[in-house]
């Protein structure tokens, strides 16, 4: 199975090192390991099921084509983007982060939520921005696009 400390690429394409976007949904069950649960994130009769790893606080969601488009990591996955654990940072640092590789970061008018096309990683805190992380996103190209 695979472990809870998780390196986000800098590059929008691969989700993690080793899954890139576009894998099928049996290859990212196979990567990540486990037993995934099943679930829709939307209410609408065309939307794909999605896995969750609990025990990882893993979300993985599938395109059209049932192939990976984006992971979404909860606190316990430790993600790690340029040797910082994203989910141990205030959002206000993480943002920080986030700008010295793209100065053309996206903010929530709320504050709430902090995205980078550029490197493919959303930010969330239910705090705002003087919150911890609690949910980092990892998308592909064109994913916020749709």
């Amino acid at each position: 199975m695979l472990s809870t400390v998780m390196e986000l690429p800098l590059t929008p394409e691969s989700a993690l090192a080793g899954l890139p976007f576009g894998t099928p949904r049996d290859a990212v069950r196979s990567f990540i390991g486990g037993h995934p649960r099943e679930f829709r994130r939307w209410p609408e009769a065309d939307d794909r099921p999605s896995d969750y790893w609990p025990d990882l606080g893993i979300f993985a969601y599938y395109d059209s084509a049932d192939t990976l488009e984006a992971l979404e990591l909860a606190a316990s996955a430790q993600p790690i983007l340029a040797g910082h654990v994203l989910t141990s940072l205030p959002l206000q640092k993480a943002k920080e982060l986030l700008r010295t590789f793209d100065t053309e970061i996206e903010i929530e008018e709320d504050g709430y939520q902090v995205t980078s096309k550029k490197l493919g990683v959303g930010l969330w805190s239910g705090e705002g921005p003087h919150g911890i992380v609690q949910a980092v996103m990892k998308f592909a190209p064109g994913y916020y696009d749709q």
